[in-house]
């Protein structure tokens, strides 16, 4: 008796000593939120009802000859959608209109239409798709900044330098050998635009808009063989043409400045047809953005037109002019 006592105690002593076992803590549970549609597409409208008359429900056929009840049964009503029974006022007449006084009477049962939704399309991009996508939200930016840039502040820039808000200054002019003030800066704010003449008539689809231009420069050639040079700017509006036009025994040099993308087209006109006069048949096209150059040598007849309807294009120009011969 006394070895089974001690090998009770010592079997309660070694459950005892044994180290209780730790709950781990579990994952929490996922919850699975239930998509509409199951996630295939999404909804695009109000949902709409229909409702059906009570008539509808009831059922005359007693054709087996069993006696059944003459309620007007429906299936259960989906409640999360909104389906109810529609009441309306008692319209019998005479003993019943007594019976039933100012009950109201079951009208219908609205019922709820499928949800209107649109199915999800998954399309692949391609990395022309990612260029394209790019250089549009760079575009965009640009547009953006631009017309956000604030004036620098130029006083701590002005504190340190003799800033000057003329347009002259002491140069030098080598025809003449000595120190002159002449002008060298012309101001975006002082240029004034005028309309170029319209030089011949249109078809109607080109219509009558003309190009406007402004002068900034004008230098004669100072002699010793060195030529001179005129230098200004133009505005073509949208839909808007620069007649065509020779530039003589000059040089002309344009820069292509804001334009919607490809939308300025220069003609250059094939001076081994019509004696080099302007033929649109035969005249050499090109489309032009904003940064774009051209030169227009001399002897050449070109034209542009901008056939943007909504964006004017600016180009600043400069005609080399020849310098004199010697006699």
């Amino acid at each position: 008796r006394k070895s089974k006592r001690r090998e009770s105690i010592d079997s309660e002593e070694s459950d005892s000593k044994k180290k209780p076992k730790k709950r781990g803590r579990g994952r929490p549970k996922k919850v699975k939120i239930s998509a509409p549609f199951g996630g295939s597409g999404y909804q695009t409208g109000p949902r709409e009802y229909k409702t059906i008359p009570a008539d509808h429900f009831e059922d005359d056929d007693y054709d087996d000859g069993v006696r059944r009840s003459r309620r007007r049964k429906f299936t259960p009503l989906l409640f999360w959608k909104n389906e109810k029974v529609v009441y309306e006022a008692n319209r019998e007449e005479g003993d019943l209109a007594e019976v039933y006084g100012d009950m109201p009477m079951v009208a219908g049962v609205q019922k709820a239409q499928p949800t209107p939704y649109k199915k999800r399309t998954v399309s692949q991009k391609s990395d022309s798709d990612d260029d394209d996508e790019v250089s549009r939200r760079a575009v965009k930016k640009s547009q953006k900044n631009s017309s956000e840039i604030k004036p620098y502040d130029s006083k701590k820039l002005r504190k340190k330098h003799d800033i000057d808000d003329g347009d002259t200054a002491p140069i030098w002019w080598d025809s003449q050998g000595m120190t002159l003030d002449k002008k060298v800066i012309c101001y975006n704010e002082n240029i004034t635009l005028h309309d170029l003449p319209l030089v011949k008539k249109r078809s109607k689809s080109e219509g009558k808009i003309v190009a406007k231009a402004a002068q900034a420069f004008n230098v004669d050639p100072p002699g010793d063989g060195m030529p001179g040079f005129i230098c200004g700017c133009m505005e073509v509006p949208p839909q808007g043409i620069k007649d065509e036009e020779g530039v003589g025994p000059c040089f002309q040099v344009f820069n292509v400045g804001e334009c919607q993308p490809k939308s300025i087209e220069l003609a250059i006109a094939d001076p081994d047809t019509n004696d080099g006069n302007y033929e649109s048949e035969s005249a050499k096209r090109f489309l032009l953005s904003k940064g774009d150059m051209f030169q227009i040598p001399a002897g050449n007849v070109y034209r542009i037109q901008n056939h943007s309807k909504t964006v004017a294009c600016t180009l600043n120009w400069t005609i080399i002019r020849p310098a004199p011969k010697d006699e």
